[in-house]
């Protein structure tokens, strides 16, 4: 009979152990319950719910169209440490999109032997860029000791192609967008497994509504057969935004006699001579692209003709 109690005291003992051995081992954190699409009427809130786990508690934070969303009397976040709501005051018709959820796991502490398949999520870095319709974009991450790199938008792989293309030097892990568009916004992810665990840098791409464009010709420069003594005047006409920078060149050598009258560019060379006979190019480039045009200027020699009479 006076065994009983150090039975129980033994029991409680293994019991907290346990307990202890259960919280310090950590937990990745995990979606239990995803968020469902929510429609309301303007003016009423809408709530948009979701249930991560984790331990230690990860840090929650609610996007839109890849925005982070702050506290605000429109955007109400709130937590009970496993349920994350976020409540919009919906005043506008714009309020309609596309909301996430982000959970942000800087580090994971690895107490004991037995939990060491139990991988940190690291995100090395964040970066926020604007991006135009067409322009080509090439992201840069550095993950040393990287293997299964892959780059992942809005909760979605994109695969090695044209359109996304896969570059790696050293440590240095490229996506190159060969035109960027607005399908292209939102939260862009370049994630590589190291011993460390799995290394994620961010990019949060914002689409500029501005339209921008690669330069092109509306009107190219002539071909021209003047005489020696006459004026000579290439003009040529470029679209483009930004508007582009202008070169001439004479048989691949820079000359800088030129004029501009808002997208008409002209390059005059008064009284030509023979030497000025050659190839014409004119360059233009803006970040976007270059596009360049060739033309030929031939100049003729005078002849004097003698005559001589005789009396």
């Amino acid at each position: 009979m006076f065994h009983k109690p150090w039975c129980l005291i033994e029991e409680h003992f293994i019991f907290i152990i346990f307990l202890l051995f259960f919280l310090l081992a950590g937990e990745a954190p995990a979606i239990r319950k995803e968020m469902q699409d929510v429609t309301t009427k303007l003016g009423e809130a809408a709530q948009l719910t979701c249930q991560i786990v984790g331990r230690p508690l990860p840090d929650i934070k609610w996007y839109r169209f890849g925005k982070e969303l702050l506290q605000s009397r429109k955007y109400k976040m709130s937590s009970d440490g496993r349920n994350h709501t976020l409540t919009v005051i919906t005043d506008e018709q714009e309020d309609e999109g596309l909301y996430t959820s982000v959970q942000e796991v800087i580090k994971k502490s690895i107490v004991t032997e037995d939990v060491k398949e139990l991988k940190a999520e690291i995100r090395a870095s964040s970066t926020q860029m604007t991006v135009s319709e067409g322009q080509k974009v090439t992201l840069k991450a550095s993950i040393p000791g990287a293997c299964e790199v892959k780059w992942v938008l809005n909760g979605m792989e994109l695969r090695n192609s044209d359109d996304y293309r896969y570059g790696v030097s050293g440590s240095d892990h490229t996506l190159t967008i060969k035109k960027a568009s607005n399908k292209d916004e939102g939260i862009l992810t370049c994630e590589g497994k190291t011993d460390e665990g799995i290394i994620k840098c961010q990019y949060v791409l914002t689409f500029s509504k501005e339209r921008s464009n690669e330069p092109a010709f509306i009107m190219q420069p002539k071909s021209q057969n003047v005489n020696e003594g006459q004026d000579v005047l290439f003009t040529c006409e470029v679209s483009g935004d930004p508007s582009p920078e202008i070169e001439w060149f004479k048989n691949n050598q820079p000359v800088s006699i030129l004029t501009r009258s808002k997208n008409i560019y002209s390059l005059q060379i008064q009284n030509a001579a023979v030497s000025d006979t050659g190839k014409y190019t004119v360059k233009a480039k803006n970040y976007h692209g270059q596009c360049s045009a060739t033309a030929s200027l031939t100049v003729l020699r005078k002849f004097v003709l003698w005559v001589l009479c005789s009396a």
